[in-house]
C-alpha cells in the first residue's frame, strides 16, 4: 500500500485496516494470532499518523491485553518492541496521551522484572523453544530508554519502581570483571551477555542525562550505587569499546553536577566526593590515558579525551583544592611529571579556556609517555583493582 493510499485510507485494504483499528479485538489465546495482529497494526501505523482519531485505538491495542498485558510473555515482550517503533513513528503526536501511556505502563512494567514469573513463563514456549533471558531484558531496556528520552521526568515513578529489580538482575548475571576470552568463549550466551552489558551502559547514561539521577539514590536503589560506580569506573578506564568509555565518563560528569555542590559544602551522597578524587581522577583521568593503547589519532578516542578533560574541570569546580592537591601529589609523581609541567597544569586548570586546557593536557600526556615506565602504571592499577 502506497503512502498516498494510506493518507486517504482508500482501497479495500485501507478499509480493512480501519476496521481492524476500530474493532475491539479480544485477547486471542494463540500467541501467533496475537502477534500477527500487532504486526499488522505496526505496519500500517501511518493511518494513525495521518489521522489522530486512531491514536487512542492504537495505544489501547499495545497497552491492554492484546499487547503488553497479554498473558503470553512472548507476545507481551514482542509488543514492547513494536510499541517502541510506534513511539518513533508518532513522536510528538503522543504528547496529549502521555498520562494514559504512563498510567498503563506503571501497572505492567513490574511484570517484566519479576524473576519468578519470567522463569516460569520461559520454561516452555508454544514451539518448545527456550528464549534466553538476556535477550529479553535487552528488548525491555531498549523500550525503557526510548520512553525515558521521550517523557523524561514523567517516567520517574515507573523508573523508581523497576530500576532496583533491573540492575539487581543484570548485576547477578554479567561478569564483575571482564568477559572470558580465547578459544571457545565466542558463544551465543557470551555475546548476549555482552549486548546486555552494553545496553545497561546506555540505560544508565539515559537516566543520568535526562534529569533522573535521583533514581540512583532512592531507598530501594541505594544498595546498587556502589556496584554501579565500580562498574562505571572500570568501563571508563579500560572498556574495549571506546564509546562505552566515553558514555561512562559522561555519566560521572553529570553525577558530579547533580550531586555535588561547591567545595567544602555537604554533598548529597556521602563518600562520592572521595571516590571521584581518589579512584576516578587518577585511574581514569591520568593512568588510562597514559597507556599507549590510548590512540590520540583516533577520532573516538579524542572525543573520550575531551570528556576526561571536562571531568577534571568539573572536579576542580566542585571539589576545589581537595581534588587538585590529591591529583598533583598522588598522580603526577607516579608518572614522573616534572614540577614545571605540574605548575603549568594547575594554571591551565584554573583558567577559563577549556580548549587550551585540553591541548596542554594532551601534550603533557604525550610527554609523560616518554618517561621511564610511563605507560605501565595504569595496567598495574587495572589488574589490582
Amino acid at each position: 500500500m502506497g503512502d498516498e493510499t494510506m493518507r486517504t485510507r482508500g482501497g479495500l485494504l485501507g478499509e480493512l485496516v480501519v476496521m481492524l483499528l476500530s474493532t475491539s479485538f479480544s485477547c486471542h489465546p494463540k500467541g501467533v494470532v496475537a502477534l500477527m495482529y500487532l504486526e499488522i497494526i505496526t505496519r500500517y501505523m501511518k493511518f494513525a499518523q495521518e489521522d489522530n482519531q486512531y491514536i487512542p485505538m492504537v495505544l489501547a491495542a499495545f497497552l491492554d491485553k492484546r499487547g503488553i498485558r497479554h498473558p503470553n510473555i512472548h507476545v507481551s515482550r514482542r509488543a514492547c518492541y513494536l510499541f517502541m517503533r510506534v513511539v518513533k513513528v508518532l513522536k510528538a503526536k503522543l504528547v496529549p496521551f502521555v498520562e494514559t501511556i504512563v498510567q498503563n505502563l506503571k501497572d505492567t512494567t513490574a511484570r517484566f522484572t519479576n524473576l519468578d514469573y519470567t522463569l516460569k513463563e520461559l520454561s516452555g514456549s508454544e514451539d518448545g523453544s527456550h528464549i534466553f533471558e538476556p535477550r529479553e531484558m535487552v528488548s525491555f531496556l531498549v523500550l525503557l530508554n526510548q520512553l525515558i528520552c521521550k517523557f523524561r521526568k514523567l517516567f520517574h515513578d515507573i523508573l523508581e519502581e523497576v530500576y532496583p529489580t533491573i540492575v539487581g538482575r543484570i548485576f547477578s548475571i554479567i561478569p564483575r570483571d571482564t568477559f572470558p576470552s580465547g578459544p571457545g568463549t565466542n558463544t551465543e550466551e557470551i555475546r548476549e551477555l555482552q549486548e546486555l552489558q552494553r545496553i545497561l551502559y546506555t540505560f544508565l547514561h539515559v537516566i543520568a542525562t535526562h534529569d533522573l539521577s535521583s533514581i540512583f539514590l532512592s531507598p530501594k536503589s541505594r544498595g546498587y550505587l556502589d556496584p554501579m560506580l565500580q562498574l562505571l569506573l572500570c568501563s571508563a578506564c579500560d572498556h574495549k569499546d571506546i564509546l562505552v568509555r566515553k558514555a561512562s565518563v559522561q555519566i560521572f560528569n553529570r553525577l558530579m553536577k547533580d550531586w555535588c555542590v561547591k567545595p567544602h559544602d555537604e554533598d548529597k551522597v556521602p563518600g562520592f566526593r572521595s571516590f571521584m578524587i581518589e579512584a576516578f581522577a587518577i585511574n581514569c583521568c591520568l593512568y588510562s590515558v597514559l597507556d599507549k593503547s590510548f590512540e590520540f589519532r583516533d577520532a573516538n578516542a579524542l572525543a573520550l579525551f575531551g570528556e576526561i578533560v571536562m571531568a577534571q574541570k568539573v572536579m576542580f569546580e566542585k571539589f576545589g583544592d581537595d581534588f587538585l592537591a590529591h591529583f598533583v601529589s598522588k598522580g603526577f609523581p607516579t608518572a614522573h611529571c616534572p614540577q614545571d609541567l605540574v605548575e603549568l597544569y594547575c594554571q591551565k586548570l584554573q583558567g577559563s579556556d577549556i580548549k587550551a586546557l585540553r591541548s596542554f593536557y594532551q601534550s603533557l600526556i604525550e610527554n609523560l609517555r616518554l618517561q621511564p615506565n610511563g605507560s605501565v602504571v595504569f595496567r598495574w592499577q587495572c589488574r589490582h583493582r
